[in-house]
């Protein structure tokens, strides 16, 4: 019988928008679900006032960090509706 533990887990590969594979347990695609949840946000108000919380939380850099993630995202789902249609 093979006993497997916690240390030999790994986390799966995922893909970010930009093709990138990374795993499901990296910082890249935390930022990359966070901006998903500030994108499907019902108002621009929400985004901005989720936005200001970050800040107040985490500081300037991390609410950069993520506005840049969100419009990245934003134009790259933009894009790829762009060739869909």
């Amino acid at each position: 019988m093979e006993t497997r533990n916690a240390c030999s887990w790994k986390a799966p590969l995922v893909e970010l928008v930009n093709g990138q594979q990374v795993p499901s347990d990296s910082r890249e695609w935390l930022l990359e679900c966070e901006a998903r949840y500030v994108l499907n946000l019902p108002t621009k108000a929400d985004r901005y006032a989720l936005l200001d919380a970050i800040e107040k939380k985490r500081g300037r850099d991390a609410r950069m960090e993520l506005h840049d993630r969100v419009m990245q995202l934003h134009f790259a789902t933009k894009e790829r509706e762009a060739r869909n249609v």
